[in-house]
């Protein structure tokens, strides 16, 4: 899922913390100009966005569930229409403050929340994103083989403590329904091709308003997991759970059915015990 032709017009940072001992939202500090990255800095920025990106067990196309007033696409799109350089820097307030809201636990760490603009693609299309990078700790070389220790440390090249959502404004028919035309990117690195729900649900759900798309590989490992915890669980002789677990491995991998149809909760119990895989719409 390589990202082309990437350039990078506007940043701004904001910070979120951990709720309170109370559990309640503290309120985010704010940057009150644009971040400035030029030269070297914007180089190892625009690196580590397409390093990110080219992970492509860690990254997937999502799709929008919520583009509301208040979502982030909604956010977003107002974002790219800002007139200057002001209306840029308080419109991505919003995304602190969804972010802090998102953040519904205590275990759920602050971190520096990266908003940015540009264009992608060839030819080039405008889109936001949004990161949110976690602070860190090292040690920084001084002179005389001396060193220094630092704790708010965020985006070194050797860890990949962020998340990052992308969302491109492909354009959309004249008559389309927003948000026709938005296409959406995540980066997590808790996400994974074998696991796809792995991924921080109160990023990309909960703040970002996205959903994973549902296939038919995802539908079939789904049901493959959940038949065979049913099974492991169920109070059946030790020879009968193989010939179940053996009978399910050939429905799948044997069988080639070109769709996979459950039986309702209510029979499912009886047809594990009995070894059938009912097939219904």
């Amino acid at each position: 899922m390589a990202l082309e032709n990437l350039t990078v017009s506007r940043v701004c940072l904001h910070e979120v913390y951990v709720r309170d001992d109370a559990g309640n939202v503290v309120q985010p500090q704010y940057a009150q100009g644009l971040f400035q990255l030029q030269g070297a800095a914007l180089n190892a920025f625009r690196s580590r966005v397409l390093a990110a990106f080219k992970s492509d067990g860690h990254c997937m196309e999502m799709a929008i569930r919520d583009s509301g007033a208040g979502s982030a696409v909604a956010i977003g799109a107002e974002l790219l229409n800002g007139a200057n350089d002001a209306d840029f820097i308080l419109q991505s307030r919003h995304f602190a403050d969804k972010l802090a809201a998102s953040q519904t636990s205590q275990r759920i760490p602050g971190g520096v929340v990266v908003v940015f603009e540009g264009s992608v693609g060839q030819p080039a299309n405008r889109f936001f994103a949004v990161m949110k990078a976690e602070l860190h700790e090292a040690f920084q070389k001084t002179g005389n083989l001396q060193a220094r220790f630092v704790s708010d440390l965020f985006l070194s090249k050797g860890t990949k403590l962020y998340k990052i959502g992308l969302f491109m404004d492909e354009g959309a028919a004249d008559d389309a329904d927003f948000p026709d035309g938005w296409s959406p990117l995540l980066f997590d690195q808790l996400l994974t091709a074998s696991r796809r729900d792995g991924a921080a649900n109160y990023f990309y759900s909960n703040f970002l308003g996205l959903d994973i798309p549902e296939d038919s590989a995802h539908r079939v490992k789904q049901f493959f997991e959940q038949t065979k915890s049913y099974i492991r669980s169920s109070n059946l002789p030790r020879d009968q759970k193989v010939d179940l677990f053996n009978g399910l491995y050939t429905y799948l991998k044997v069988d080639q059915s070109p769709t996979i149809l459950t039986c309702s909760p209510d029979c499912y119990q009886s047809e594990v015990e009995s070894g059938s895989f009912m097939m219904v719409d």
